[in-house]
């Protein structure tokens, strides 16, 4: 029986996917490659990946995953990736650099760069400060370190928008991803001539703008050699990958919260109008709903802790081994709330990159003298839930003040959603209940949805995120662990504060 599928392509921080959705959002096939980064100098500021080897592992998996469905069926293909990473092509597309979400190389021209740009005007046409690791910053790099190099560059692309120009040859951009160059105004939804005139760049080495969920290009007789996929299969304009996860948890109404546990934790939450804070410290986007808004106060690191604990604890090279979570959370199911004292600051953040000490100390604080009942591990691997649910909370509080709005509703996914511990303790800690979702490949599904429109399968966006979501389990809190959780939050921020000023 004929089916419609759907083709996406995701672009992680910790490694490239394909993922195979049919037309009701049902996962049908999927594959993953690892991935890493390298330093060019020894200045480990300096990140970037080589395009040829994630082109590589990126072709690789489209053809596993075609392997097991009718590639014929496919109807048309996206991609998402990681925020801010970007590529700067030349004349002929040969790779001038490639750089992650992590390459902070900007922060070497923080003073200049923040005297051009101007605080007050750049946040107010793109919705976030400082520029460190914006494009601007990084061709302030170029300028200055390479200059031979930086007169190459031609062609601007983020990781997503490249991964269409490589299937299609269209050279195209989408608001979700061009909000993350720094040269985007998210008012008006375009490229912000302002800011091009002030760092001397040319338009035309930007790409067109589209909508996600907009056809731009059909796949090429080479794209087809390399990944397999049928020349001539619709390629369509998807998002970012934290916007691309909202979608497929169906947030695209104001004052919805959207908490995306996954390597790190985007707090989200939708507007119907754009909305700036005052003091700098919140980013504010654009949805790939074009009447959504989105502010967020970044968690930092969420899932990448909890892994660490698990490899620490019982030895590398076992993430994929379910059973070692499970005896983990076992153990941390077993410790009551509040983790008998333990406090873990491991990497979690409450958003604010013009106070961020880059020299605090990670840390797990632990009850004076430390013994079996306060250092084991299900108090260690609970206190470092509780700490990404705290981070949580004190994210929340900052949106809050800046939107004077509650969430109506909580929504939840990322591959932490999958301990059932995690959800409750969240749930406690925000003292509201959260919708779960039960979608392992949440940004890729997102992108699904934006090919289901391409495609014609869906009149909008909208539509399809509502009919492809799959399945919500609401998790309450529990009333008995809320009280110790206030009180246990209070001084888990207490101690973060300190730790900030070390």
């Amino acid at each position: 029986m004929r089916e419609d599928l759907l083709l996406s392509i995701d672009a992680g921080t910790g490694g490239g996917r394909a993922v195979v959705f049919n037309s009701r959002g049902q996962l049908k096939a999927r594959a993953y490659r690892a991935w890493g980064y390298f330093s060019p100098t020894d200045d480990v500021i300096l990140q970037e990946f080589d395009p040829r080897l994630y082109w590589k592992l990126i072709c690789e998996c489209v053809k596993e995953v075609l392997s097991k469905v009718d590639k014929t069926q496919i109807r048309a293909v996206s991609s998402t990736s990681m925020r801010q990473g970007c590529l700067f092509l030349d004349e002929n597309d040969e790779y001038i650099y490639a750089g992650p979400n992590r390459d902070v190389r900007g922060i070497l021209f923080a003073v200049e760069m923040e005297e051009l740009l101007g605080k007050e005007r750049a946040y107010g046409i793109t919705g976030r400060w400082p520029p460190w690791i914006f494009v601007p910053s990084r061709l302030r790099w170029f300028k200055e370190e390479q200059p031979e190099n930086y007169l190459r560059i031609k062609k601007i692309l983020m990781i997503n928008d490249w991964i269409l120009y490589m299937l299609s040859g269209e050279s195209v951009a989408e608001p979700t991803n061009a909000c993350e160059t720094m040269l985007y105004d998210i008012k008006a939804r375009d490229w912000s001539q302002e800011l091009l005139d002030l760092i001397g760049l040319e338009r035309r080495m930007l790409p067109r703008l589209a909508k996600s969920g907009e056809v731009v290009g059909r796949v090429s007789a080479k794209a087809e050699q390399e990944t397999g996929i049928p020349r001539g299969v619709l390629v369509v304009a998807g998002g970012a990958d934290s916007q691309s996860a909202l979608v497929a948890c169906r947030q695209n109404k104001p004052f919805q919260l959207g908490l995306i546990a996954g390597t790190t934790m985007p707090v989200m939450m939708s507007l119907s109008e754009l909305i700036l804070d005052s003091s700098y410290r919140l980013w504010t986007h654009c949805h790939m709903f074009e009447d959504i808004y989105l502010i967020e106060s970044q968690a930092g690191d969420a899932g990448k802790i909890f892994r660490g604990y698990v490899e620490s604890h019982f030895g590398r090279g076992i993430i994929d081994n379910d059973q070692k979570y499970a005896e983990l959370v076992k153990l941390a199911e077993e410790v009551a709330p509040g983790s008998s004292g333990t406090r873990a600051f491991l990497g979690t953040l409450v958003w604010d990159l013009t106070r961020v000490n880059p020299n605090k100390p990670a840390a797990i604080l632990f009850p004076f003298p430390p013994e079996e009942r306060t250092a084991g591990a299900g108090n260690v691997g609970r206190a470092i839930l509780e700490s990404i649910a705290f981070s949580a909370k004190a994210n929340l509080e900052q949106i809050i003040e800046v939107t004077g709005k509650k969430p109506e509703e909580i929504l939840l996914c990322g591959g932490l959603t999958r301990i059932g511990l995690f959800n409750e303790i969240m749930a406690s800690v925000l003292k509201q209940a959260c919708a779960v979702s039960s979608c392992l490949e949440a940004s890729a599904l997102g992108v699904a949805m934006a090919s289901a429109v391409g495609a014609g399968l869906y009149p909008d966006l909208k539509s399809a995120s509502q009919e492809m979501a799959g399945k919500f389990v609401n998790v309450a809190p529990r009333q008995e662990w809320i009280d110790e959780y206030e009180s246990c939050y209070e001084v888990w921020k207490e101690n973060y504060d300190k730790l900030e000023e070390w």
